[in-house]
C-alpha cells in the first residue's frame, strides 16, 4: 500500500517557509537534495528546521537537524549538499556533504 504526505514538508527559518522539501501528496519513500551555506566563512555548523505546511502556514518544526564539521579552510563560503529521505510521514533522515571537497559531514537530528 502506497502512502503519501497529507501536508507539504518545508525548511523554515524564524517561522517563515523557505523551501518546500516534499510537496503535499508526495508518495513515500522519497528523497530530496538541496544546497545550503553558512552565514560566515568560519561557521562550522548549521541547523535546519523542518515543519509541515498547513494552509500555507508553517507549523512548529517537528525535526531539527544539525550539520556539523563544516570545513572552513576554503576562501569562500561553504556549499553544503543536504539530502533528506522520508520513509513515512515525519520519519525523516538527513545526510550532508561538503560540495567542494566531497567530505561527508556529521548530520544529527536534535531532540
Amino acid at each position: 500500500m502506497m502512502t503519501s504526505l497529507e501536508n507539504s514538508i518545508v525548511v523554515v527559518n524564524e517561522g517563515n517557509a523557505l523551501l518546500v522539501v516534499f510537496p503535499k501528496g508526495t508518495t513515500v519513500p522519497a528523497t530530496f537534495t538541496a544546497f545550503f551555506t553558512t552565514q560566515t566563512e568560519t561557521q562550522t555548523s548549521i541547523e535546519i528546521e523542518l515543519a509541515e505546511l498547513i494552509d500555507n502556514v508553517p507549523m512548529q518544526p517537528f525535526a531539527v537537524f544539525k550539520v556539523a564539521e563544516i570545513p572552513t579552510e576554503s576562501t569562500s563560503k561553504p556549499l553544503i549538499e543536504v539530502t533528506f529521505k522520508v520513509a513515512r510521514p515525519k520519519m525523516i533522515v538527513c545526510f550532508a556533504r561538503d560540495h567542494h571537497t566531497g567530505q561527508t559531514l556529521l548530520a544529527t537530528r536534535l531532540p
